[in-house]
């Protein structure tokens, strides 16, 4: 995209904002897309076609949701702000593909629209909620059968980490779907502009785990990430209440280094663990 165009969209997004009488919040990481190209990217990396239930989170002035509209898809638009989702009504009247909901995401019964439980969720989130989102929508039922998000780009690197530099986030993403950097995205491909890059991450949703399973992966991997800079084995004699002697060698015993640490794992490995009954 040229500046000329992308000056070109800015302005048109402000009159937009103009017209509903919304001021972008900071609070809200209301930092809206206004690269059409990062938007082809967002919704391909779904592979949204006819007749898909797709989910948005936060489509804001319907960049996003006009695009999943003409690919024929039927579009659950969750909006928190209420002028936007004013607006929002005003610009897509009398469009049967999509429901637009003004209300908190995490508070709506998805039930009620998604029958057959089958649908995608792709948006351009707000920054500020990425974590939660990822939490509720990969643990908890009715589940997408793919996401596709633009997020912070640090985030999404911490998401994607191979062993190494996993994190809490990683092992909690990693153990419940299968994350994939698509294409990063400048911050000039927001308005307003904010101060990180982002990333396009496609995530494919694995079948979800007995809730003993995850209860116990989650419990394990608590307790050996509460101090990144010690060793593994000490995290775990502390959380567990074992001599460190006892959890070297019961690592040992899984073909584990006794002085890895946490970040070194795989989520198999962690599942290991948990199977171990620590």
């Amino acid at each position: 995209m040229s500046s000329s165009e992308l000056q070109l969209n800015r302005d048109a997004l402000k009159e937009l904002l103009l017209k509903a009488n919304v001021k972008p919040s900071r609070e809200n990481g209301q930092n809206f897309l206004i690269d059409a190209g990062v938007v082809d990217t967002l919704i391909e990396a779904a592979d949204v076609s006819s007749g898909d239930t797709v989910l948005e989170i936060g489509p804001g002035l319907g960049a996003v949701t006009g695009a999943l509209l003409e690919k024929g898809a039927h579009v659950i638009a969750v909006e928190l702000d209420h002028l936007l989702y004013v607006s929002l009504k005003k610009r897509f009247k009398g469009e049967k593909l999509l429901s637009l909901v003004n209300a908190n995401v995490l508070h709506v019964a998805l039930e009620d629209y998604v029958k057959d439980g089958q649908y995608k969720l792709v948006s351009s989130l707000p920054f500020n909620i990425t974590s939660i989102v990822l939490r509720r929508f990969l643990e908890q039922v009715p589940r997408p059968t793919v996401i596709s998000l633009v997020i912070q780009r640090e985030v999404s690197q911490r998401v994607a980490a191979p062993p190494g530099e996993m994190s809490m986030l990683s092992v909690a993403v990693q153990y419940l779907g299968e994350p994939k950097i698509v294409r990063e995205v400048p911050h000039t491909s927001f308005w307003p502009v904010p101060e990180v890059d982002a990333a396009v991450i496609r995530i494919g949703v694995r079948p979800l785990p007995s809730k003993v399973e995850m209860a116990e992966v989650f419990r394990i991997a608590k307790i050996g990430y509460s101090s990144r800079r010690k060793m593994l084995h000490n995290n775990l004699a502390a959380g567990l209440r074992k001599t460190s002697d006892e959890v070297k060698d019961q690592l040992a015993e899984i073909g584990l280094n006794p002085l890895c640490r946490a970040q070194d794992l795989t989520v198999e490995q962690w599942r290991t663990l948990a199977k171990l009954g620590f």
